[in-house]
């Protein structure tokens, strides 16, 4: 009797498993078999930060792989400082400010920024990301203000120092229905000579900004900084 009852269980416990099995089967959706170095590709053709600390909510593996995605863009949607030093901010805007004001207000310095709201400075925004090797950076808007009509657009390259700097102004005249497009600015000289000091002036503010975010991730090899309006594109790379 002892016997039987021996073999009873052990035929139920084998019944058991293979029940169970199945259903461990079924909670497995194969995701968990992809390599993370596929996710991790997935992770830098996505790019987008916002969109990326949305997967590290999805699950433990996402958390613990998305910190090491190496290529990103971070759309900001102001511009805020993450120096502690604000005295210094404030001397280098007033700086600007008073350069681009003898500039007949071609140019315009950005309002200044609440220094309390350092949370949203790229380098805080960044630091959760282990090693980052390409970065980009859109800007909210351009830097420049310019008379009815006026567009300039410009690209600046930098290594340790300005490498080149490219830069096209142009001028819409005569109303919509048969406008011509003067390269010279209208202004002739002068009004060049102000468009390339304010396109300098902008590329060299966008670098200062990024002083901070590169002297904390030192792995970068490339970073560019472009604004939505399409006015400038500061590209930095590494030497």
């Amino acid at each position: 009797k002892s016997t039987r009852m021996t073999e009873l269980n052990a035929l139920r416990s084998k019944n058991m498993l293979s029940v169970s099995a199945p259903e461990s089967q079924q909670t497995d959706d194969g995701f968990d078999r992809i390599p993370d170095s596929l996710v991790l590709l997935i992770f830098n053709r996505t790019s987008d930060i916002k969109t990326l600390i949305r997967c590290g909510s999805v699950s433990k593996r996402f958390n613990y792989l998305v910190p090491q995605a190496d290529t990103l863009l971070l759309k900001v949607d102001r511009v805020i400082s993450a120096n502690d030093s604000y005295d210094d901010d404030s001397f280098l805007i007033s700086f600007l400010r008073s350069i681009f004001k003898s500039l007949h207000d071609l140019v315009s310095p950005k309002p200044l920024t609440n220094p309390t709201r350092s949370q949203n400075s790229p380098t805080r925004i960044l630091r959760g990301f282990e090693r980052i090797r390409e970065l980009e950076i859109e800007l909210p808007s351009g830097d420049l203000r310019l008379e009815k009509g006026g567009v300039i657009r410009w690209k600046a390259e930098f290594g340790r120092t300005l490498k080149s700097c490219v830069i096209l102004g142009f001028r819409s005249i005569g109303g919509d229905g048969g406008a011509e497009v003067d390269l010279g600015g209208g202004g002739g000289l002068k009004m060049r000579v102000v468009w390339t000091i304010s396109a300098l002036i902008a590329a060299s503010a966008r670098h200062y900004m990024l002083r901070e975010v590169v002297r904390k991730h030192r792995e970068l090899e490339r970073l560019v900084v472009r604004d939505r309006d399409g006015e400038g594109t500061v590209v930095m790379d590494k030497e």
